[in-house]
C-alpha cells in the first residue's frame, strides 16, 4: 500500500477540530502532531477570530519594508527600459547613477526583479561556450591600435531597394566611427566612407575584417584586395580573421545583433532617412549607452582620435639591400629568370620586394606586409602538348608557397 500524503493545511484543519472537541488536552496533541504549543496555541488564537480559514498557508511576507522601492523608483525604471528595450539591470543602474548622483541606487538585483514583475524581460537559452584562441586576433592596448570592419546582412527599407550597413568600429573604446547605409557594396564606396573616417578620426594601425568582398581576393596572394593594398599603402596593415570564425571579432559581431533588434525590425521610408536614423542611433550607442566592457563607460569618454593623420600625398617606399625589387604586371604577375608568377591583380603597378632567405627560398614583401615565402616553382607542370614558351605566353603560372 502507498504511502498516505498529507498537507500542512489538512493537519492544521484536524488539529483544529480536534482541538474543539475537548477530548485531549493541547500537550497530547502537539505531542500527536509534533507541533510546539507555541505554534498551537497561535493558530487557535487565529481560529478564534478567522475561524477554519486560520489553516490555510500564510504570506511570510513582512508587514512594513523600509528599503522597499518607491513607486517613483519603479516608473523610473520601467520608463528606462521602455525606451531602450535591448537595455539590461547593469545599464539601467549606470544611467540612474547619473541621473540621482549621491543618492542611493537600487542595486542590479533589485532591478532584475522590478523587470521580472513587468514583464519587461525574456528569459533566454544559455548557449555553450566556444573554443577561442586569442593568439589569432591583434589584442589592441590603446584606442586606434585596431578598427574592425563588417558588412551586416542587408535589409529593404520601405521603397523595396535594399540596404547594405558598413559599420566601423574602434576596437579598444568600443566607439562607433561609421555606420553607413550603403544601396551595394563595392570597393569604392567602402573606400570613400573608410576616407571620411581617416580625415576625422585619423589613421589605425591595423584594420580588422572577414574574408568576404570587397575585403579580400580568394584566389590573390594574403587575399590582398584593392582596399587591402590601399590600406597598406597608408600604412594600415590588415588582420584578417579565421575563415567561418565570427567568434574572433565577437565585439563586432554583438553590435550587429543590437542593430539588427533595434534599427532592422522597423526599416527606414528610403535609403537617406535610414542614414540619418543609424547616425542617431551611432551617437546614442557613443555617449549615452553605458558598456560593459567599459566598466559602465561610454564609449565617447574612452576615445581620442589617432595622433597619424592622413597624408596629402602618397610617400616614396625604399626597401633597402638586399631586397631586390620587381614591379607588378597589369594582370598581377611579376617576371623573376625568364618566368611569371601571378599575385594579385590589386598589386598591378606596385613595386614589391623580394628577399632572398635560406635553403632556396625567397620572402616576398609589399612594402612593410609580408606576402609569405616561395621557391619560384610551378605547382603543376606545363600543359601537355605545348613547349614551355607557349606555356608561358598562354597561362601565367602560379608559384608554390611555403
Amino acid at each position: 500500500m502507498a504511502w498516505k500524503c498529507v498537507r500542512p493545511m489538512e493537519e492544521r484543519l484536524n488539529f483544529l477540530m480536534q482541538a474543539a472537541a475537548g477530548q485531549e488536552s493541547i500537550s497530547a496533541l502537539c505531542r500527536e502532531f509534533g507541533v510546539s504549543r507555541q505554534s498551537a496555541y497561535r493558530l487557535l488564537k487565529r481560529a478564534k477570530s478567522e475561524g477554519l480559514k486560520a489553516a490555510l498557508p500564510r504570506s511570510r511576507r513582512p508587514l512594513t519594508s523600509p528599503q522597499a522601492l518607491s513607486a517613483e523608483q519603479v516608473l523610473e525604471i520601467v520608463s528606462i527600459r521602455v525606451a531602450h528595450p535591448r537595455w539590461g539591470a547593469k545599464k539601467i543602474r549606470a544611467i540612474l547613477e547619473g541621473v540621482n548622483p549621491g543618492q542611493n541606487v537600487p542595486a542590479q538585483r533589485t532591478i532584475n526583479r522590478v523587470l521580472e514583475r513587468t514583464g519587461l524581460v525574456e528569459k533566454r537559452r544559455r548557449r555553450g561556450g566556444r573554443r577561442y584562441y586569442p593568439e589569432k586576433v591583434i589584442r589592441p592596448v590603446v584606442a586606434n591600435e585596431v578598427w574592425t570592419i563588417d558588412v551586416k546582412g542587408w535589409w529593404c527599407t520601405k521603397d523595396g531597394k535594399r540596404c547594405y550597413p558598413l559599420t566601423i568600429r574602434d576596437e579598444h573604446s568600443k566607439f562607433i566611427l561609421d555606420i553607413a547605409a550603403l544601396s551595394e557594396v563595392t570597393a569604392e564606396a567602402v573606400k570613400r566612407r573608410l576616407l571620411l573616417c581617416f580625415k576625422r578620426y585619423g589613421l589605425p594601425r591595423y584594420i580588422r575584417s572577414d574574408n568576404g568582398a570587397p575585403f579580400c581576393a580568394a584566389t590573390a596572394v594574403q587575399g590582398l584586395s584593392t582596399l587591402a593594398v590601399w590600406w597598406i599603402e597608408l600604412g594600415i596593415l590588415p588582420n584578417r580573421i579565421p575563415k567561418a570564425s565570427p567568434q574572433y571579432n565577437g565585439g563586432h559581431e554583438r553590435m550587429h545583433r543590437d542593430m539588427k533588434a533595434e534599427l532592422q525590425l522597423t526599416p527606414a521610408r528610403d535609403i537617406k532617412l535610414q542614414q540619418r536614423i543609424f547616425d542617431a542611433w551611432r551617437h546614442q550607442y557613443n555617449y549615452e549607452r553605458p558598456h560593459e566592457a567599459l566598466k559602465m563607460k561610454r564609449p565617447g569618454d574612452c576615445y581620442s582620435p589617432s595622433s597619424t593623420t592622413l597624408p596629402n600625398r602618397e610617400a616614396a617606399y625604399r626597401y633597402g639591400e638586399p631586397v631586390q625589387v620587381r614591379r607588378v604586371g597589369l594582370r598581377g604577375e611579376i617576371w623573376w629568370r625568364g618566368k611569371r608568377f601571378f599575385l594579385s591583380n590589386a598589386l598591378h603597378r606596385k613595386n614589391i620586394g623580394i628577399k632572398e632567405e635560406e635553403n632556396q627560398l625567397y620572402s616576398l614583401w609589399f612594402k612593410n606586409f609580408f606576402l609569405g615565402k616561395t621557391d619560384f616553382r610551378f605547382k603543376s607542370s606545363p600543359v601537355r602538348g605545348k613547349t614551355v614558351e607557349e606555356t608561358k605566353r598562354c597561362k601565367v603560372s602560379p608559384m608554390s608557397w611555403h
